[in-house]
Parts: C-alpha cells; sequence; structure tokens
C-alpha cells in the first residue's frame, strides 16, 4: 500500500484532489512507484484515505490524461515509463536577476525611422477605435484574407487622387508591415529571381530577401536614381526601387527615368519593378510626382506602402497592390490564410482615410517638418566646407563635412551624445562618398534640434 494520508493531513486550503494527485506525480516521477508497477483501485484508495470516491476518480482521470498512468482493461491502472529529468536548481530565482534596459548614452539621435509621435491624431483615433469597437460585432470574425474591404476601397480612392494609383481595390493587399509583405511576395514570384536594389539601399528591404536565400545583386545610382543602362546590363527579375525618395540619398526619380525602368521590365516576361513609395508624403517644394505604376497602369509594378511614417511606427499597417494577373495566384496560395492586421483597426484607419481626416493630419504634418528641415538645414549649414544633399522631401537628408572622414565625425558626436548613422551603412559597394552622414530630424523638436546642432559644431570644430 502507497503511503499517501501523511499527505492528506497537512492543514491546507488546497483542494483534496489537488493534494493527491501532486503527492502521486511525485510518487511516480522519483521512481518511489516504478515503471509498470499497478496501482491500488480507486475503492481500496476511498477507504484508506476516508475521501470520496469522486475525488479519487478525479485524481486518475487527470493522471491517465497527462501519460502518468495507463489503464488496462479489466485489470486496473500502471503507472508509466517516466524519463529523468535533471533536478531544477531551487536556487534560480535568486540567482537570475534580470539585467537592467541600459539608458541610452545619447543625448540625441538622429534617427532616419523616428517621427514626431506629439503629432498623432490622439483624440480623433480615440473616436474611431471607440466606435469602430462599439458598433463592430461582426469585426470579431476572420475577415478577408486580402484585408478588409472598406480600407482597401478607401486606400483605392486615396492612392489614386494623391499618388496616381491605377488599379482597383481587389488588387490591394493589407499586411502588418513591408517585411511581412516583401515575405508574401517572395514565395509569389518564381523562386530562381534575381533580385535588383538600388546602392545604397533600404537595409531592412534587402536583408529580408537577402535571409530568405533570394539571389541580390546592387546597382549604382546617379543624379536619377537607378542606373537603368547598369540595370539592363545585370541578371536581375525584380528590381526593387524608391523613387519618390531614395533611401538613403534623397534623390527623386524623374519621369524619363522611370520610364527607362518600366520598359526594362516590359522587355522579358517574368520582369517586375518593387515600387517601394518611401517617404512619398513629404515634399516641401514641389508637389509629389505620381508613382510609377500609375505611369502606364503597367502591370510590371508592384507598389507597396505604409502608414510607419506618416501616422505610427507601432501602427502595423502596409499594403501593396499587385498586377491583375498576380492577384489569382496571391488567392490561391494565401487566400485560405486570415489578415495579420487587426480588422478593428483596419476599419478605425479606413474611416481615417474616407473622411478625409488622414489628408489633413498629411498636410499638418508635412508642414511641420518643413519648419523642422528649414530649421536644421539653416542651423548646420555654415559648417565650413560642409554640403547638404536630399532636403526637398522626406524625413532624412544628406550632410558631407570634409573636415574629417565619416568614422571621426560619427566617433566625435557620440563622445559628445549625439547618435549618428554614416552613409557606408546602406552601401554594399566600395563606391560609398567620404565623410558623409545621413540625419533623420523627424523626431527630433525644435529646441532639441537647436541644441543638437549646437553640440555638433563643437564636437566637428576643425
Amino acid at each position: 500500500m502507497f503511503d499517501f494520508s501523511s499527505e492528506l493531513t497537512k492543514n491546507t486550503s488546497e483542494p483534496l484532489y489537488k493534494i493527491l494527485y501532486d503527492n502521486m506525480v511525485k510518487e511516480i516521477t522519483s521512481g518511489s512507484i516504478r515503471a509498470g508497477e499497478k496501482l491500488p483501485s480507486k475503492r481500496r484508495i476511498s477507504y484508506d484515505l476516508g475521501v470520496s470516491m469522486s475525488t479519487v476518480e478525479t485524481v486518475y482521470s487527470l493522471l491517465a490524461a497527462e501519460g502518468y498512468i495507463e489503464s488496462k482493461p479489466r485489470s486496473g491502472y500502471y503507472a508509466c515509463q517516466m524519463m529523468p529529468l535533471e533536478p531544477i536548481d531551487k536556487n534560480f530565482e535568486k540567482n537570475f536577476s534580470p539585467k537592467p534596459e541600459q539608458p541610452s548614452i545619447y543625448k540625441y539621435q538622429f534617427s532616419t525611422s523616428g517621427i514626431d509621435t506629439d503629432i498623432f491624431p490622439y483624440s480623433t483615433w480615440a473616436k474611431l477605435m471607440k466606435d469602430t469597437i462599439y458598433n463592430g460585432r461582426g469585426l470579431l470574425t476572420r475577415g478577408d484574407s486580402f484585408g478588409d474591404r472598406e480600407l482597401r476601397e478607401a486606400l483605392c480612392a486615396f492612392l489614386h487622387e494623391y499618388r496616381g494609383a491605377q488599379a482597383q481595390s481587389d488588387q490591394i493587399i493589407i499586411g502588418s508591415g513591408i517585411q511581412f509583405l516583401l515575405d508574401r511576395l517572395y514565395y509569389l514570384l518564381p523562386y530562381d529571381s534575381a533580385y535588383a536594389f538600388e546602392d545604397p539601399t533600404y537595409l531592412s528591404a534587402y536583408r529580408t530577401l537577402k535571409e530568405k536565400g533570394a539571389n541580390v545583386c546592387s546597382i549604382p545610382l546617379d543624379d536619377a536614381g537607378m542606373r537603368s543602362d547598369k540595370l539592363f546590363e545585370s541578371k536581375a527579375d525584380i528590381a526593387y526601387v524608391t523613387p519618390s525618395h531614395q533611401f538613403p540619398t534623397g534623390v527623386t526619380m524623374p519621369a524619363w527615368r522611370r520610364r527607362e525602368l518600366i520598359a526594362w521590365a516590359q522587355e522579358k516576361e517574368g520582369r517586375y519593378i518593387i515600387e517601394d513609395d518611401y517617404d512619398s508624403e513629404f515634399r516641401y517644394s514641389t508637389r509629389p510626382i505620381p508613382c510609377m505604376q500609375g505611369l502606364t497602369g503597367s502591370d510590371r509594378v508592384i507598389y507597396m506602402g505604409t502608414f510607419s511614417r506618416t501616422i505610427a511606427s507601432s501602427l502595423r499597417i502596409a499594403y501593396m497592390i499587385l498586377p491583375r494577373h498576380l492577384v489569382d495566384i496571391y488567392k490561391e496560395r494565401y487566400g485560405y490564410m486570415t489578415c495579420t492586421v487587426s480588422r478593428f483597426e483596419q476599419q478605425a484607419l479606413a474611416k481615417f482615410i474616407s473622411s478625409g481626416q488622414y489628408g489633413r493630419h498629411l498636410r499638418r504634418a508635412a508642414l511641420l517638418y518643413k519648419q523642422r528641415i528649414q530649421l536644421l538645414t539653416s542651423l548646420i549649414s555654415d559648417i565650413p566646407r560642409s554640403t547638404i544633399r536630399g532636403a526637398e522631401a522626406g524625413l532624412h537628408f544628406m550632410l558631407t563635412v570634409p573636415s574629417y572622414t565619416e568614422n571621426e565625425l560619427i566617433a566625435r558626436a557620440a563622445e559628445a551624445g549625439i547618435k549618428i548613422h554614416g552613409l557606408s551603412e546602406y552601401y554594399a559597394g566600395d563606391n560609398c562618398p567620404g565623410s558623409t552622414l545621413v540625419l533623420g530630424f523627424a523626431g527630433l523638436d525644435e529646441a532639441a534640434l537647436k541644441d543638437a546642432c549646437a553640440i555638433l559644431k563643437s564636437a566637428w570644430q576643425a
């Protein structure tokens, strides 16, 4: 007879079945009850311990369900074989103390991913989300794998009006970020496709495809963007470009170069252009150039965009427009999957766009960022021999200070408490111009910009 009685006499608030269950598990896993050994009958344990049959039946049912014992018909219950495990370190919790998050060593960071979170439309977004939740009982279901129809239709109208896109709502795919959509796209296109990237380039997209094993190559830039002559000479099938505001140089690809790239894609079956419309919303001296996708309604351009730069980085909503012949392939491969963006956020965003509030938010943000870039460039332009490029649009620009090497500029800034990125970080080749930095400014207010510029001038004094 197994002695479980001592455990049942403890003064505890735990239910009897839990005490008995824990003790039997301990007996089986420790080997006190050997593998294959027959256990006492439920009636015998009930009598010996003075507990109800229902308590014992509950314990045996749990043990059997979890694989500690097995029932043999007309024979009884037997202990199962348990693999011995290393004992748990009792001092683990005492010895383990998570390292506290290290505070940033930088006072300011000229991050290219930063935005001003103070201009987020908090009250408007809260009201839209509240209305959506209160009136959106049906949003608890899976929804369309392409994304909610209301958001796709709102996007379709907005992109046609503001970016000149030529598409129907059924060509739009909603997903949780550009990297996610690139992942889907990689498996949608021929597996042996070769991808051409601008050099320098947007590293997030480059790494996403390279880490998947894609064959990637780099195409140099000139003042008009990706060089079409080098693209024609390459063996690429897919060209990834950021024509509205090239990252990180800030070059805007003119219409004639865009047409050259489209001609390259149309020359051979299976060629495509992935148009990442990066920073297209913010231009400070001219109106935005229409997107490549809308120039000819080309069936060779895959258009991609995101709301992370215009609304909030944490709003993981991106979209792509597929050529119509790829829509059916996408539906066949991914139609059974659920859209990766919350339907509540999709519906709130759809209302934000269709009501015109998104357009008003963009205009306010563009005005604010224009004032900031004008302030920053005026403050920093009096650094001896410095030059600024790419400040006509977007949320970053390039600064060249030939008095020092790129590494020296970064090191001197870091010692003074300023985090800054060098242009060479974004180059695959060796043709990076020297002494050049990439400055993102959207995450710093005017007071911070003035202070940061004063610190940089002092750090870079010859």
